[in-house]
């Protein structure tokens, strides 16, 4: 979080505006997920200089992150001023990646494609593994839900 404040303070005048998705709260409900975010925002983070949005609904794993083979969290997706996806990855290769991103040398660049290659080649088996684990773990989680008693501890 502290790289992206960096990033937003240091590129703010170049027109960069970071945003963070919180994507994955754990919580029953939306309010609550959205109250203990707030305050942990709120502890970790008192100067937090961009905004952060909130995806209960899991429509940012489903359309952003599966497409992309991006299982890890966390993970930056960086849109350029033509609105296109121009890097996907982890945020602390955001200090390199930026300045390109934004002068528009770096999509089309032979050091894009192949962090794309990379990243696809690396990740794709990641993201088949947890497709198949899914219905696995789906049940197990159901299973330890009805017998809260009987779970380890």
């Amino acid at each position: 979080m502290l790289e992206l404040m960096q990033l937003q303070e240091k590129y703010k005048d170049s027109g960069l505006e970071v945003v963070g998705i919180a994507a994955d709260e754990d919580a029953p409900t939306a309010v609550e997920a959205r109250t203990k975010l707030d305050a942990w925002l709120a502890e970790k983070c008192p100067d937090l200089n961009h905004r952060i949005a909130f995806d209960l609904t899991g429509e940012m794993k489903k359309l952003w992150r599966e497409p992309s083979f991006c299982v890890e969290i966390p993970t930056s997706f960086v849109v350029d001023r033509d609105s296109c996806i121009a890097f996907i990855g982890h945020p602390s290769q955001l200090g390199e990646v930026l300045p390109k991103v934004l002068n528009g040398s770096w999509r089309t660049s032979n050091k894009a494609k192949a962090a794309d290659q990379e990243r696809i080649a690396t990740s794709e088996p990641l993201a088949r593994e947890q497709a198949l684990k899914k219905p696995i773990d789906d049940r197990f989680w159901a299973a330890v839900e009805a017998y809260p008693d009987v779970a380890p501890a």
